[in-house]
This record gives C-alpha cells, structure tokens and sequence, in this order.
C-alpha cells in the first residue's frame, strides 16, 4: 500500500450509521476513534461524542435503532 492510501484512509470520515452497530455492542468507557474529527465513549446510560473541536454531546442510550 502506498504512502498516499494510508493517509487517504487515516482521513476517511466514517457515516454514523458506519459505526451504529459497533456502539451497541460497546463495553463500559470503551473508546471508538470514528474519524479524527470524532470519537464516541461508552458510558452508563449512553454515549458521548467527543468532538475534536471541543464539544461533546451526551447521547441517551436508545433501542429503536439497535441492530438485530
């Protein structure tokens, strides 16, 4: 793989829905890196979405769009 593809794929910016079925599936304070931009941290109750920016967003933990 060339040096160029490795750079391509460390910008790649996943979808949500990309990583929707790995969230569920997450242990207490885990860590999924899902772009560099964006990283999701299991906690109880939920999530947060720790932006590099800054922010975080506290995301309630919801069934309805839990993978079957």
């Amino acid at each position: 793989m060339s040096k160029e593809n490795n750079t391509e794929d460390k910008d790649k910016v996943l979808h949500i829905a990309d990583v929707m079925p790995r969230i569920y599936e997450m242990k207490l304070h885990e860590t999924e890196e899902v772009s560099q931009y964006l990283q999701i941290i299991r906690v109880a109750g939920g999530w947060i979405y720790n932006f590099k920016s800054g922010s975080e967003i506290f995301v309630p933990f919801d069934n309805e769009f839990m993978p079957y």
